[in-house]
């Protein structure tokens, strides 16, 4: 997250947000904090705005897989090593222990296979299959196996909970968020966001948000936040329409459906 004397910038993964927290250490007054956390409770945030990042969550899952094709990020060394970490200790000891016992046993070669070729379509639908099947929700978190989130939604909307949500003791108990309506009344009664950043409009976004916090940035800074280059990016070279079909592009709508709601986005076209 970025700190700043009127606002908090929260970064949700494949967002585009390390580049907004470049333009964000570059531009404006304050501190870089920690990766991908919510707002501690050790910060009183009440006066400050809060900002985020969003992404169509169709693009979202294509560079979410691309980007383990590679080999890097910590969704692709959960599921496919073994270890101590990551199993939610600190939230649900109990649930931790599970999911523990659980990547000791599981078969990760199911994982490094829809991994292995960043060409292959039918490598992608496979995953996106096994990334909403209950049966695999440990192998791609400890925390979110233990929400209730997990049964009826995606990881993609569990994520974005985890950070912007007003008390993230909602996200694990098994009765507020038991069904895909129970989400939906989350998403429009509880969340703590003030401003979004679309990924599809970075650059112009972040600008204009800048101006509604009254952060003064020269045309020049402008024009070269306008021109800069993509970072931390994943090898994907084809369209959304290449990766999805039909079961696919549904199952993304309705998994996270109260995501897409909140930030307006669209199925693609096949």
């Amino acid at each position: 997250m970025f700190v700043s004397g009127d606002f908090i910038f929260l970064e949700l993964e494949k967002t585009g947000s390390t580049m907004v927290l470049q333009w964000l250490e570059s531009f404006v007054p304050g501190q870089r904090v920690g990766k991908h956390d919510r707002i501690p409770d050790t910060l009183n945030s009440s006066g400050y705005k809060i900002l985020g990042a969003a992404r169509n969550p169709w693009d979202w899952y294509v560079s979410l897989w691309s980007f383990s094709c590679e080999l890097r990020g910590d969704l692709y060394r959960r599921q496919t090593s073994m270890g101590l970490r990551n199993h939610g200790f600190r939230e649900h000891p109990m649930y931790a222990v599970a999911s523990m016992l659980n990547q000791l046993t599981r078969k990760t070669s199911l994982w490094r296979e829809v991994y292995s070729d960043v060409e292959n379509v039918a490598n992608f639908r496979n995953w996106l299959r096994m990334m909403y099947a209950p049966r695999h929700k440990r192998d791609i978190s400890g925390s979110y196996a233990q929400s209730p989130v997990s049964q009826h939604s995606g990881y993609l909307s569990y994520l974005y909970l985890r950070l912007f949500l007003d008390d993230v003791r909602v996200l694990y108990d098994q009765t507020s968020l038991a069904d895909a309506e129970a989400l939906a009344h989350c998403f429009r009664s509880r969340i703590r966001h003030d401003y979004v950043i679309h990924m599809e409009n970075l650059e112009s976004d972040f600008i204009h948000v800048m101006e509604q916090l009254d952060v003064a940035i020269c045309e020049k800074d402008k024009a070269a936040i306008r021109s800069s280059k993509p970072v931390n990016i994943s090898r994907r070279k084809r369209s959304l329409s290449h990766y999805y079909d039909a079961e696919t592009t549904a199952m993304v709508g309705e998994r996270e459906s109260s995501y897409i709601r909140k930030f307006g986005y669209e199925m693609p076209c096949l």
